[in-house]
């Protein structure tokens, strides 16, 4: 990727990982470092908005599937369809073949079913790492000493950042144009759904 602004070195993440890759930009102020708040506060908002932004993704993750659980189960019918039709009023001379070419629909019809059921083993995965966020969120509103109010909502300010990547843009559009596009920011979104399954390795001191 390129940037039309000078290159910039990006903050630690809270990982630990330098994100030294550009940012492609269409205009000439490049994003910048954010670094008026605690670490903590930081990890925070970072969490809260890899929340919401996962919370989108698994919600059309469901809806894709369901509509592929229901292709499987009309491709699941019309294999068995297949199986009784050509099974029926079949000589014994034809009925080696044809058990032959059942077979080769019935394991034809045990690979959708382990496809779809490894989608939704994934799926469930996803969901408890997901619901494991609002727990590093709970222990690091400890330790900044705030209740679950301090979730309600980001100043306005906040809402030009983009809290997992630690990157701050001149609009809310390229903020969220940054979210959409991205690869540091899909790689850096990965890094801390990985992380969410790992208890407190999840949260780094600042």
């Amino acid at each position: 990727s390129s940037s039309t602004g000078a290159p910039h070195k990006e903050e630690s993440h809270t990982f630990g990982t330098q994100n030294t890759s550009p940012e492609p930009t269409s205009d000439a102020c490049p994003p910048t470092p954010v670094s008026d708040l605690s670490e903590e506060q930081k990890q925070l908002w970072c969490y809260e908005q890899l929340w919401r932004e996962w919370k989108k993704n698994l919600e059309s993750q469901a809806v894709s599937l369901r509509q592929r659980k229901k292709e499987t189960q009309l491709q699941r019918e019309q294999l068995r369809s297949h199986i009784h039709e050509i099974s029926g009023g079949a000589s014994e001379k034809e009925q080696a073949s044809i058990e032959e070419a059942n077979e080769l629909v019935r394991n034809a019809i045990r690979q959708l079913e382990d496809h779809f059921q490894k989608m939704k083993d994934n799926f469930d995965e996803d969901c408890k790492r997901h619901r494991r966020i609002k727990d590093i969120q709970g222990r690091l509103l400890e330790i900044i000493g705030k209740s679950d109010g301090a979730l309600d909502g980001a100043p306005i300010r906040d809402r030009l950042v983009c809290w997992v990547c630690r990157r701050k843009f001149p609009t809310l559009h390229r903020r969220k144009e940054h979210v959409r596009k991205s690869d540091l920011h899909k790689a850096m979104t990965q890094k801390l759904r990985q992380s969410a399954g790992v208890s407190d390795a999840a949260i780094s001191s600042g």
